[in-house]
């Protein structure tokens, strides 16, 4: 019997591990938990066992904007392992220390192309945060077949459930909006993440896809926009500040700016309709008076030329 009760099944709250960036917090979600004194409190974060993908186009800004967020919770003290080899490893440190900020030790890095070479730099690094850029660029990604793309994920999977951190891939995307090899690979993880570019190269969204499994998908709110500066990458948007909930667990004054919008825009159609209004009455106070001075020209006419009438009838009866 392969079957249980589902009140028999040991439920696990899902930890969420910071990054400090609040449009990436806000956008990976939250976890609600209630604390010993009874209150109830919010984590919010990438979820732990986790495996994201973010897909951009070539030069969209995913590699600055990764080791932006690695930087971020490496010098919050959580274990983060950068996986690279799309440049010379010094000159990707280069750019890692380009901001100026001190470098930690629980920062690692690595060439490893292989799977396996991979996963025990994973585990011996201890890390809580592994970035894979690019994972088409992993010897066993090969073509990015349906199968080979299976035990990519499976490999990272055991690893993620056996030493309780989170992977994000980083993948090409075509021209079509689709991510490099099968379709399989979207399918397979946790979390899918799109990185587009708009109004010229040192600008892109960030935003959700189709696919969350510890989050919501879709909204207009579901996206975060990002600035590329020379030596780091910074965000330029708050939507989070839109959320009721993400206020409540930040003890930020929440506004309902949707709602605000929204009177404001009704008060200007209501100016406009009464101003609508007054030159409605103006113009059917004119149309009045058009209509009399038409009425008293019109009556003097007739009077002109009854008169003129009356005149020859008279002169008629002279003869």
């Amino acid at each position: 019997m392969s079957y249980k009760s589902a009140n028999t099944v040991q439920t696990n709250i899902v930890k969420r591990l910071p990054t400090g960036l609040d449009e990436i917090d806000f956008l990976y979600g939250f976890t609600e938990f209630h604390k010993t004194s009874g209150q109830q409190g919010w984590v919010w974060g990438i979820p732990e066992k986790s495996i994201s993908l973010w897909a951009g186009e070539t030069g969209v800004g995913k590699t600055r904007f990764a080791i932006e967020v690695a930087r971020k919770v490496a010098r919050k003290k959580f274990s983060v392992i950068y996986f690279q080899n799309e440049m010379p490893l010094g000159s990707f440190v280069q750019r890692i220390k380009a901001d100026g900020g001190n470098l930690p030790n629980n920062l690692y890095v690595s060439e490893a192309t292989k799977l396996a070479d991979q996963l025990n730099d994973i585990k011996a690094s201890r890390a809580q945060l592994v970035f894979v850029d690019s994972i088409n660029m992993l010897q066993e990604f090969g073509y990015g077949s349906d199968l080979s793309i299976k035990r990519v994920i499976e490999g990272y999977r055991d690893i993620c459930n056996k030493h309780h951190c989170s992977i994000i891939l980083l993948s090409q995307m075509t021209k079509g909006g689709k991510t490099r090899g099968s379709n399989a690979l979207p399918h397979l993880v946790d979390m899918v993440f799109k990185l587009e570019s708009f109004w010229g190269g040192d600008k892109f969204i960030f935003k959700v896809g189709n696919k969350h499994r510890y989050g919501q998908v879709g909204g207009d709110n579901r996206f975060s926009a990002w600035l590329i500066f020379e030596t780091h990458v910074k965000s330029w948007s708050d939507y989070s500040v839109d959320d009721k909930l993400w206020c409540q667990s930040h003890n930020i004054n929440w506004v309902d700016r949707l709602a605000v919008e929204k009177a404001k825009i009704e008060r200007e159609q209501a100016k406009e309709t009464k101003k609508f209004q007054r030159n409605m009455i103006m113009w059917k106070v004119i149309l009045g008076g058009l209509k009399i001075v038409a009425f008293i020209i019109e009556a003097f006419f007739v009077g002109l030329a009854g008169l003129i009438i009356y005149e020859g009838f008279r002169s008629k009866r002279r003869r």
